[in-house]
């Protein structure tokens, strides 16, 4: 008959072992550092084609509209190409549609300033992340959220398509 070993788990295991379980736990030290990045493949070339468009479009533009994307931290992609419309150009003006039940209003740069250093904006907000990004004059949000955002009284109006459309000040 074969000799049978058995592996001791290691003491940080012991502590937080199941009962009745022999086994070692696995525990995140124990495992590789993979980034999710190497196992996106390659996009299609529709794809592609659509962000080329999309950056084409952004570097032409001098109205932005931001709504329900977060320009989360890791978007570097995004920030970059946002980022680079900036660059030499203090023309361009960024609006940041995004639900905040603190803020459910319209703000400019001012009142959104305010609002930031009392607080009263989420610390993720995507209106701070549009202010690193296009400067602090250079952004306006609402905090209502879509629909919310095209309805006066609950109904969708031109009034307030033309509010969300032109570039305030």
């Amino acid at each position: 008959m074969g000799r049978q070993m058995r592996v001791q788990p290691s003491p940080d295991s012991q502590l937080r072992r199941p009962p009745l379980s022999n086994m070692p736990l696995t525990f995140a030290h124990h495992t590789q550092v993979v980034m999710q990045s190497s196992f996106k493949p390659r996009p299609p070339s529709f794809i592609e084609e659509i962000e080329r468009d999309l950056r084409a479009t952004t570097m032409q533009a001098s109205h932005i509209i931001l709504m329900g994307y977060s320009l989360p931290p890791d978007d570097v992609t995004y920030r970059a190409f946002f980022s680079a419309r900036r660059q030499g150009d203090n023309s361009v003006y960024c609006t940041v549609v995004d639900k905040d039940d603190k803020s459910p209003g319209w703000y400019g740069p001012p009142e959104l300033k305010m609002r930031i250093e009392a607080g009263s904006v989420k610390p993720d907000s995507p209106a701070r992340a549009a202010r690193d990004i296009f400067g602090e004059d250079r952004v306006r949000f609402y905090g209502g959220g879509i629909p919310e955002v095209f309805l006066d009284r609950g109904e969708a109006t031109n009034a307030r398509l033309d509010q969300l459309l032109t570039r305030s000040e």
